[in-house]
């Protein structure tokens, strides 16, 4: 790849634009300045993602219009989120030892790795859903619920924390969206590099050090988010969307789980979604639900769930039987 560069960074560098649901990477030589954040998505690709959850976890989210975000810390597998920092650190390394770089680069890498090693976080929260609407990997880890559901929100309309949606609403890089988890490891590397592109335009245009030390700090938060999409190719069977949010102010909640005592936070939809989005808003606090499928169980609950639906005001939200019927071939 041609590149020139400079005393700062690569000037002349490939255009990226990471799709958020397609997880395509684009490349095409363009002379633009150090990394955008990764574009929205694109109207017209994936509708419907799906959250699969138990009977009781969705009339609870039908009940409060609110849907959890789990602590990063608190991931089934706890191996997770090291993998990505790891990839992280990896990456850091080598822009910090290249040689195209200037002392003040150097330092500015040095200082990121410093700042994501001190946050914690217990404060990044994230909802997990799968592209998939009838998953047999994800029913079967259902296997042994009674009454186990997929819950379809619309891809397109945006999320927020009901503590503070301005403030997460004002986080440029994300804006509650649902993004595709990348698998692949040559992807992960030219993400983290387009992150490092970020913070590397942010430390040219603050000469001031108080402020550029405040944006250090922020811009360290939005790379422990990106750190949440990375996730290692052994688990790229899962199809997985994640939509991530940062909070380290009040409004953190705690539950007892199967992992101990979960930190959450309650998402809500956000006022500030488009009106073009595929969901259509007959409520603005409705969450962007669509569509329900049931699972495999020894209930009939398609009845029910309609009652449900009707009752909290989803009565947009279509209701059917998988076509899955894994609970059958396991008997």
């Amino acid at each position: 790849m041609d590149e020139k560069c400079t005393g700062t960074y690569i000037t002349q560098r490939p255009k990226i634009i990471y799709d958020t649901i397609d997880g395509t990477i684009h490349r095409k030589s363009v002379r633009i300045p150090a990394a955008k954040r990764p574009s929205a998505l694109e109207p017209g690709q994936i509708p419907i993602i799906w959250h699969y959850t138990t009977l009781d976890v969705l009339e609870s989210i039908l009940k409060t219009n609110s849907i959890w975000a789990s602590s990063l810390n608190s991931q089934n597998d706890t191996q997770e989120f090291s993998y990505g920092i790891e990839l992280f650190h990896s990456e850091a390394t080598k822009l910090y030892e290249s040689r195209f770089i200037s002392p003040k680069t150097k330092e500015l890498v040095r200082d990121a790795i410093r700042t994501v090693d001190k946050i914690d976080i217990t404060h990044c929260f994230s909802i997990s859903a799968c592209l998939e609407r009838d998953s047999t990997k994800l029913w079967s880890s259902y296997a042994d619920v009674i009454d186990p559901v997929s819950i379809g929100f619309s891809a397109y309309a945006a999320l927020t924390p009901r503590q503070h949606p301005a403030t997460h609403k004002a986080n440029d890089f994300f804006k509650g969206e649902w993004r595709k988890v990348i698998y692949d490891i040559n992807q992960q590397r030219i993400f983290i590099s387009e992150i490092f592109g970020l913070i590397d335009e942010m430390h040219n245009r603050e000469e001031n050090p108080v402020i550029y030390r405040k944006k250090l700090h922020t811009v360290s938060q939005t790379i422990l988010c990106a750190i949440a999409f990375l996730k290692s190719p052994d688990f790229s069977h899962e199809e997985e969307v994640r939509c991530v949010f940062l909070n380290e102010k009040d409004g953190i909640l705690y539950r007892n789980g199967a992992y101990g005592n979960t930190p959450y936070i309650e998402v809500i939809s956000s006022y500030a979604t488009d009106d073009n989005t595929k969901h259509e808003r007959h409520n603005e606090s409705l969450l962007p639900i669509v569509s329900i499928v049931v699972g495999n169980s020894i209930n009939d609950n398609i009845q029910k769930i309609k009652q449900l639906l009707n009752r909290y005001g989803y009565t947009h939200v279509t209701a059917e039987k998988t076509n899955c019927h894994l609970r059958a071939k396991m008997g």
